[in-house]
């Protein structure tokens, strides 16, 4: 009974060590397995911080914004019966200026990803860029385009306002 104690302590010991040599070993078994399908979600973060790639288990039935709360901290606010992503791992969306959107295989989104189901999907990248779409939800004037505003003394004057 001591010597297979001591066997078992001695079999112990040796793989611990190897794991503590090998620590890639150790994680690599906490990974899941090759034939569960993955989903790459990506964060680009806009220059504000470096970009970076989580690895997701892919499920058909999963929300985009259901996979981006399982890899990062998410902000959301509501705006009537939508949901729109406000924060990404505390960089903030600023209205009018800065925003989050998402691609789906690299193809803009044409849902919100609160309702949009990833089905399939291989890759979601997340961008922090420019905010082009939020005057569409306060009803606001479109900023892209020029308004034209005529000054009071001469009806032939005109400035442009952006």
């Amino acid at each position: 009974m001591k010597k297979t104690l001591q066997l078992t302590s001695v079999m112990a010991f040796c793989v611990l060590s190897l794991a503590a040599l090998n620590p890639e070993a150790a994680v690599s078994a906490q990974r899941p397995q090759n034939d569960s399908p993955m989903i790459t979600l990506e964060i680009d973060y806009g220059g504000i911080r470096p970009a970076r790639s989580v690895e997701l288990t892919r499920a058909k039935n999963r929300t985009v914004l259901e996979l981006l709360q399982q890899a990062a901290i998410v902000e959301t606010r509501p705006a009537g019966k939508l949901v729109f992503v406000t924060s990404i791992d505390g960089v903030s969306g600023r209205r009018g200026e800065k925003a989050w959107y998402y691609t789906l295989e690299g193809r803009p989104a044409k849902e919100l990803a609160y309702s949009k189901v990833s089905g399939n999907a291989k890759r979601i990248t997340w961008t922090y860029k420019q905010d082009v779409c939020s005057w569409r939800v306060d009803g606001g004037p479109d900023p892209r385009k020029k308004e034209v505003i005529k000054d009071k003394g001469s009806e032939n004057n005109s400035e442009e306002k952006l």
